[in-house]
């Protein structure tokens, strides 16, 4: 739970500070490179951006997942976070944010009980993990996904 409470402290004084400072780094500094990955058990792309440093003193060693959660099955929103990604690639982090949610996938349950309604929504995105990592072991040669 600490845990959790400073993750959620970090990022909401990452984004209040990127928008209130001028000298914050910027899109400039890091590459973006896109991907889909197609998921052949499951039938199913499945959409990442992954973040570097531009910089040639970077080391690349240390990947970060960027789960943003769901949005509203608009897709997309595996790029939303573009503030805080960039924030952690200019101190040379990798940082991959995966797409879960697809635009013809069922909505997010909004009420009942969660742990059994989102369930499915959950598991889909614990297996689109699993294969994203899988698949970033063998093109980004990370021993430590």
């Amino acid at each position: 739970m600490k845990k959790l409470l400073l993750l959620l402290l970090s990022t909401l004084y990452i984004s209040s500070y990127a928008q209130s400072t001028p000298d914050y780094p910027s899109e400039l500094s890091t590459a973006l490179d896109t991907l889909k990955y197609y998921d052949t058990l499951r039938d199913r792309i499945i959409p990442i951006a992954i973040y570097k440093s531009k910089e040639k003193n970077k080391e690349y060693n240390i990947p970060i997942l960027l789960n943003h959660g769901w949005g509203q099955n608009k897709g997309g929103d595996y790029l939303l976070y573009s503030y805080l990604a960039v924030c952690l690639a200019t101190q040379g982090y990798t940082v991959i944010s995966i797409q879960h949610e697809q635009t013809n996938d069922p909505m997010l349950a909004m009420e009942g009980n969660f742990i059994e309604t989102r369930m499915p929504n959950w598991q889909q995105g614990v297996k689109n993990i699993e294969m994203v990592l899988q698949q970033l072991k063998k093109r980004l040669s990370l021993s430590t996904v």
